[in-house]
């Protein structure tokens, strides 16, 4: 019974043993394709032989500028940003005065004897488009992006926005109190059922702890949810108030980006790794088919069932542990 009970265990050792290994393999498989899926992204990346930046005023993207490694992109948008805040700081210039002037190789954009900026070829295959047709649609953005700075800062919006950040406001502050309460109730109503069921278990000792622990587990979980929607609603809450304005906008869509951002990069990410999921997965069973196979083959050798000439019943397994670790 002894040598019974001890060849189950070691029987089931090694199964556990080739599950564990299988795992591993497939998930050395996966990492090798990943890494190798995000050397290749990063080559792409790096081949790109331009940058590019956004031209942002009061956190709203007005059009995107391309860059060189003597005049990097972000620089040349920060320049025309602040010419742009400038222009539309200035009530005497009116949004119509923007005029676009084209040259040889470029467009020349000014506001009276204000330039505002010159764009080239090189921004027009930025947009995939030709660059009249790209100076006429980037006139019109000029033009927007100055009267809705000045709009944003005019005392109606300014009041009409104020009021929506009030009644947002009492609005959090009502749930934020009902979320308090909500799990507070919830809370003691579980603490209350557990006391009644711990109590009948004060004699069975083993049970006893265990129900003490699944009951910190469950509080735990209610204070994390309770947590995590109060987080959520006051990203929420900031992000919109924040929004109602022009000076603080750019740090709601920093808010925003912050939470999404890695959410979009993750979805993408994901996306384009399916093929490379779908192949990793047909590999895995294809190899976990081989090795099989291959067990199959030695077990039968070493059953003499298969008879190979110069080749011993012994070699059988070591050999096929060597075959395993090369397929």
């Amino acid at each position: 019974m002894l040598g019974l009970g001890t060849g189950c265990r070691l029987a089931e050792a090694t199964r556990s043993c080739r599950r564990t290994a299988e795992i591993l393999l497939f998930a050395w498989i996966f990492c090798a394709a990943f890494a190798a899926h995000a050397q290749d992204a990063t080559r792409e990346n790096g081949a790109a032989p331009w940058e590019k930046a956004d031209v942002v005023v009061d956190g709203h993207v007005v059009f995107s500028v391309r860059g060189t490694s003597g005049y990097p992109a972000q620089r040349r948008a920060g320049e025309i940003e602040r010419r742009i805040i400038a222009i539309a700081a200035d009530e005497e210039i009116a949004p119509g005065d923007v005029t676009a002037k084209e040259m040889t190789d470029r467009t020349e954009f000014r506001v009276g004897d204000r330039m505002v900026f010159d764009m080239f070829d090189l921004d027009a295959e930025l947009e995939g488009i030709d660059r009249k047709v790209l100076a006429e649609a980037v006139q019109l953005r000029l033009q927007e992006a100055i009267t809705d700075y000045r709009l944003d800062r005019s005392p109606p919006v300014l009041l009409r926005n104020s009021l929506y950040a009030l009644g947002v406001t009492l609005v959090a502050v009502g749930l934020f109190f009902g979320l308090r309460k909500l799990f507070s109730s919830l809370d003691d109503f579980v603490v209350r059922r557990l006391k009644r069921h711990l109590k009948a278990l004060e004699t069975q000792s083993s049970r006893f702890v265990r129900a003490q622990q699944l009951a910190k587990i469950l509080r735990g979980l209610i204070r994390a949810l309770h947590i995590v929607l109060a987080a959520l609603l006051l990203y929420v809450y900031l992000n919109f108030v924040l929004g109602l304005y022009p000076w603080t906008r750019s740090v709601a869509a920093w808010l925003f980006d912050l939470v999404l951002s890695p959410l979009r990069t993750m979805g993408q990410s994901v996306l384009t790794t399916i093929p490379d999921l779908v192949f990793l997965v047909v590999l895995y069973f294809v190899t976990r088919y081989i090795l099989r196979m291959i067990r199959v083959f030695f077990e039968n050798i070493d059953g003499g069932v298969v008879a190979l000439a110069s080749f011993e019943r012994e070699w059988a397994w070591p050999t096929y542990r060597i075959l395993r670790v090369l397929v």
